[in-house]
């Protein structure tokens, strides 16, 4: 068996005023794939978030997105 596991993180950072101050609605994406025929199989997790922080006075807008990826793959042997 052959696997391959990709993370990934993003964060944004923004300043935002206080009439801005509208959070995006968190997301999650999930995908599970299963091929018989090529013996293989792929899992995807993508997780969107938000967060408002405060530092010296100004309001930032933190948004941040974890991914997962895993592809499976059958090792075929040659004879």
């Amino acid at each position: 068996m052959r696997s391959i596991v990709r993370r990934h993180f993003i964060c944004i950072l923004k300043e935002v005023g206080v009439e801005e101050m509208i959070k995006p609605a968190p997301s999650i994406y999930v995908l599970k794939e299963h091929n018989q025929k090529e013996a293989r199989e792929r899992f995807l997790c993508r997780i969107k978030e938000s967060t408002f922080l405060v530092a010296q006075g100004k309001i930032f807008l933190a948004l941040y997105m974890h991914s997962l990826k895993i592809d499976l793959t059958a090792i075929r042997l040659i004879k």
